[in-house]
Parts: structure tokens; sequence; C-alpha cells
């Protein structure tokens, strides 16, 4: 055992607290937490691996609360970058600065304080790697991408929405940890639109106590990836080529155009390029290609999509050279509904005509994923045959029913 520790100043605590402090609060603005959630953040981020060393070395008591002034610190901290907030978007490399300066600094400190306590200094070394990492250990179980967590109510801890978007779920890792016991997540079902503010999941444990090596259990059971996401939706452009000899030649009016450009709207997406052809597939391929060519993030064709000999829309996708995930999806309505890629994995839609008359249908089950760039295979297809029939309800209550489900 070493017989000199070092003697610590008390500006060195503060300056690793703060440095901490500042690093998580710029995450906590860019998750857009309120100001007491940014100032919560802090402290913990610059003060937990401290109190872990101190509850691990069990000699000086919690320093954190012997010092006030470095709980104070750290808070005042999360005000100050709360109301810079807008600043910290564009300062990820000091973030990153701090984070490392803030490591280093409880290292150094906390291996000196358990060589004062007595440790040898290989325990004394894992003990300040502990502290170190500790609070950023914390602080990102606390934050995920798009999505954040409410404040702990009788054991309960719920998820929300911090923007627009579309929710995916692991289904295996979520059911691998409610198969556990002793805890429980529920969630609002996947793969359907959110918004800013929605709440997504909750989250509680059953007894007033469990085990460690349970909630280690938990946590290789829902493995690396989060079991959660929020996608964003993007601003997107989409051409549309309507299709029918019956259309082209003016015998019937272009009743289908008006619904796309109105489920379209409900994302904040714009059709952007429009034509109108004949039951010709050549001319069909070459449409959809010189849209793709233009910078159309997808292509919707309407019409000539059933069986008929007539009916060319099909393979006018198919000559594209677009990869076809699914023709064909077991809902109804929406049976004869098209789904390809292309080459750079930009959606190409074949909509059947139902998508025209009918108040939901396989269209409103896929738009959400594709307007946020979710890719949809054809394994997430065949998953919606249970719950693919719509009731066709006097009054339509979608999505807040079974459709889909």
């Amino acid at each position: 055992m070493l017989d000199v520790a070092l003697t610590i100043p008390f500006w060195l605590e503060l300056a690793a607290a703060l440095t901490g402090g500042l690093s998580g609060a710029m995450s906590a603005v860019r998750a857009r937490y309120d100001i007491f959630g940014v100032a919560c953040i802090a402290i913990i981020t610059g003060l937990a691996g401290g109190i872990m060393r101190d509850i691990l070395l069990q000699n000086y008591g919690i320093y954190a609360f012997q010092k006030p002034t470095l709980i104070i610190a750290c808070a005042i901290a999360g005000v100050v970058v709360f109301y810079f907030g807008k600043l910290a978007t564009y300062l990820d490399p000091i973030v990153d600065l701090l984070d490392n300066l803030s490591v280093a600094l409880w290292a150094v400190i906390s291996v000196s304080k358990s060589l004062s306590a007595g440790l040898d200094i290989i325990p004394s070394i894992i003990l300040g790697t502990i502290t170190a990492v500790g609070g950023g250990i914390l602080r990102d179980i606390c934050m995920g991408a798009h999505m954040h967590g409410s404040a702990p109510k009788e054991g309960k801890i719920e998820l929300i929405a911090d923007c627009d978007g579309v929710l995916t779920i692991r289904r295996d890792g979520l059911k691998a940890v409610n198969s556990l016991g002793e805890m429980m997540i529920a969630t609002r079902h996947g793969g359907f639109p959110v918004r800013k503010g929605d709440k997504l999941a909750g989250t509680r444990i059953i007894p007033l106590v469990i085990k460690k090596d349970k909630m280690a259990a938990a946590q290789e059971a829902a493995g690396p990836a989060p079991l959660l996401d929020v996608h964003p939706f993007g601003q997107k452009k989409a051409g549309v080529v309507t299709t029918g000899n019956e259309v082209f030649h003016g015998r019937i009016e272009d009743t289908f155009t008006p619904v796309i450009e109105s489920k379209l709207s409900e994302y904040g997406a714009v059709m952007a390029m429009h034509t109108t052809l004949a039951d010709d597939p050549a001319a069909i391929t070459a449409a959809i290609q010189d849209m793709l060519d233009k910078g159309m993030d997808m292509v919707f064709c309407t019409g000539g999509m059933s069986v008929d000999p007539d009916d060319q829309t099909p393979l006018a996708i198919k000559n594209t050279g677009a990869r076809i995930v699914s023709y064909g999806a077991p809902v109804l309505p929406g049976a004869m509904f098209l789904l390809a890629y292309s080459g750079d994995d930009r959606p190409i839609v074949g909509l059947p005509g139902c998508v025209m008359y009918a108040k939901r249908t396989i269209f409103d089950l896929v738009l959400p994923s594709l307007m946020a760039d979710v890719p949809v295979t054809a394994d997430d297809l065949a998953g919606l045959g249970e719950g693919g029939l719509c009731l066709g309800c006097p009054v339509c209550t979608f999505p807040n029913c079974g459709f889909g489900k």
C-alpha cells in the first residue's frame, strides 16, 4: 500500500463537479428537458460518481452532502446551459471535452481519497474508475433518443415522446424482459404515429425490493439496443403517377390523387410531382424513373393494381429494377398493395383502388413508417394479418381501434 496520498484541493473537486454537470446539462438540453430536468441531470452527472465512491468507501460520509456548494454549482450550471441551450446544439466537441475532463478529474480525486482511506493501489484505481464514469452511466440510463422519462410516481416511470414520429418496438426484447417476472414494461402499439408529448410506455418494479441480479438479467434479456425508438417524420416530397385509360382520356374524374395528397399532408409531406398516364407499362416505368431522377423521396402509383389483363402497374414498377418487397398484403381493405424499393432505398408503392374510397386501408398502416424512413419488410407486412381486417365501423376511431394491431 502507498504511504502517501495526494492532497486534493476543494477547487479541483469543484472543477470536476462543474465539468460533469455542464456535460450532463448540455445533453439534457439536446434531449429537450425542461429547466428542472436539466438542473437534475446536471447534478446527477456532476456528483453521482462521487456519491457512489463515498458509499463504497464507507469512511468519509457523503462528501457532496457535506459540501452543498457542489450541488449548488451543478444546479447553477444546469440553469445557465438551459437558458443558452441553443448554443449547446453546436457545441458537440465541447461536450466531449467536458466529458473527458470530468472523467479525468474524478479519477484522480477518487484514487487519492481511496489511498487515504487505506485501500491498496489496485482497489483504489478500480474505485477511481467507478467514480469517474458513474455519473455518465446514470445520465445515459436516464435519456434516450427522441424520448424522455417522467419523474417516478407511485413506483412507476413513463416514457414521453419528444417529437412527432413513428414508434418502433423490439417485441422480442420486450417479451423477454416481461417474461422475467417482478418487473413490467407496457407500451402503446408499435408502427403507429406518435406526437410530441404522447405517452409511449410505462415501467414498474412489482415488489418493493428487487435483487440486483434480476435487473442485470433484464438488461441482458433486452439486449444492447433500446427496446423503443421514436423515428422523426421527415419533410418528404412525393411523386404520384395516376394510371388508367378512363382517367387519361377524361372519361372519369381523378378522385384518387386528392386522397393521397390529404393523407400525405397529415405528415407534413407534399405531392411535388404528378402525372396521368394510360395503361402503358413502358410510359409508367419511365414516369417513375423520371420522378426518382428529379429527387422525389418516394413515388406512389394509383390504378392498374388488380389482376385484369389491362392492369399494368405492377409490371411497370418491376421494370424499374426496383426490389419488390411484396405484391399483396394480408389486409382488408388493401390486399392488392405493392411495395418496392429503388436501388437507393426510396419507396415505390402501388396503391389499390380501395385507398380511394375506404376510410382506412393498408396505406394508413404503412405510410407512417415510410414518412420516417423506417424500412418495411415482407415479414412486417405478413405480421399485419392478425388485426388486418378493418370492420368498417360507422364512426371510424382509427387508430384507437383494433385495425392493424
